[in-house]
C-alpha cells in the first residue's frame, strides 16, 4: 500500500490562458484526481498557480508529471513534497480558490515567499495553512 503524501508546487499561467481554458483545466483535474484517489486545492492568482495534491505517492507522480508537462503551465517548481498523516483537502478532489488578481495583499506576500528560490520550513507551512483556509472560506463550485 503506498503513503498518503502532499505535493506543493508554484506556475505560471501560459500567456492568453482564457477563463474557459482554466474552467477546462478544473474539470479534467476534478474528474482524474477523483479517478486516481487525489484530493487537493487550486488557488489561480492573475497568471500563478498554487496547488497543493495529497494522495498516494504513485498517483501523486502521474498527476504531477502531466501538470510539468501541461503547456498551460510555465516555470513549475515544487515547493514542498512530504508524508502526510492525514489529508487537509480531503473534501474536494479539486477545490478552485478564486482569488483576484492583486485583491489580497497576504496572497501577494504568500506567492512572493513561495516564489523564492529555497522558502524555509515556517513559510511552507503557513502557505498551506492560508491555502487551507481559503479553499474553506471560497463559495461553492
Amino acid at each position: 500500500m503506498s503513503t498518503l503524501e502532499s505535493l506543493l508546487y508554484i506556475s505560471s499561467a501560459r500567456p492568453g490562458l482564457s477563463d474557459a481554458d482554466f474552467a477546462a483545466l478544473l474539470a479534467s483535474s476534478e474528474r482524474n484526481n477523483a479517478r486516481r484517489g487525489l484530493t487537493g486545492a487550486l488557488l489561480k492568482y492573475g497568471t500563478r498557480f498554487v496547488q497543493m495534491l495529497e494522495g498516494p505517492g504513485e498517483a501523486l507522480d502521474t498527476c504531477f508529471a502531466k501538470i510539468a508537462a501541461d503547456a498551460r503551465h510555465a516555470e513549475v517548481r515544487v515547493v514542498q513534497r512530504a508524508p502526510v498523516t492525514e489529508r487537509r483537502f480531503g473534501r474536494w478532489s479539486m477545490r478552485n480558490v478564486p482569488i483576484e488578481s492583486g485583491s489580497d495583499k497576504v496572497v501577494d506576500a504568500f506567492l512572493g515567499a513561495l516564489g523564492s528560490d529555497q522558502p524555509d520550513a515556517a513559510t511552507v507551512a503557513r502557505a498551506i495553512e492560508l491555502l487551507a483556509a481559503l479553499a474553506r472560506r471560497a463559495p461553492p463550485a
